[in-house]
């Protein structure tokens, strides 16, 4: 596999559920690995994302903080910037201790990864 390239994440954050385009320019312009990296994010976002949702709903704070880190990594391969953005507010209430902010961010973070898992499987 290709090293993908890196980009500002301040300018992932702009985009909306999946840039296609920045996605390709991440996998160095190759298809192919856009579609492989696709195919790998919905195998193992829904794993995630449901191990963290299970953490929030235990309202284990440093799990869900890492649960979140974990998430925000797998996120970085993506232009998915609306998820990458709710995952790091996730991350960042969870890393503070408030419990309140971290269950007021699961639903919005699990609409936003249904959304992201969506536009994936039109690259898959």
């Amino acid at each position: 596999m290709t090293a993908l390239t890196t980009t500002d994440p301040q300018s992932l954050e702009r985009n909306a559920v999946l840039d296609e385009e920045q996605m390709l320019d991440l996998a160095g312009g190759d298809a192919s690995l856009r579609r492989e990296i696709a195919e790998l994010a919905l195998s193992e976002l829904p794993i995630i994302t449901r191990a963290l949702g299970d953490s929030v709903r235990v309202g284990d704070t440093r799990r869900v903080g890492s649960g979140a880190h974990r998430l925000k990594g797998a996120l970085s391969n993506l232009a998915a910037g609306h998820s990458l953005a709710r995952a790091r507010r996730m991350e960042e209430a969870a890393f503070a201790g408030d419990l309140g902010a971290v269950r007021a961010e699961i639903a919005p973070l699990e609409d936003a990864m249904e959304d992201l898992l969506r536009a994936l499987e039109r690259l898959a």
